[in-house]
């Protein structure tokens, strides 16, 4: 499997810090799906 960086996704300053989180895990979580299904 080749090198493959997944980029942080930047924060809504109108959301709290525990919304921002949840979000920008459910977005790494989703490219690392679509990784696996490609690998």
């Amino acid at each position: 499997m080749p090198a493959i960086a997944i980029p942080y996704p930047v924060g809504d300053p109108n959301e709290t810090k525990e919304k921002e989180r949840e979000i920008r895990l459910k977005v790494v979580k989703n490219a690392m799906d679509l990784l696996q299904e490609k690998f």
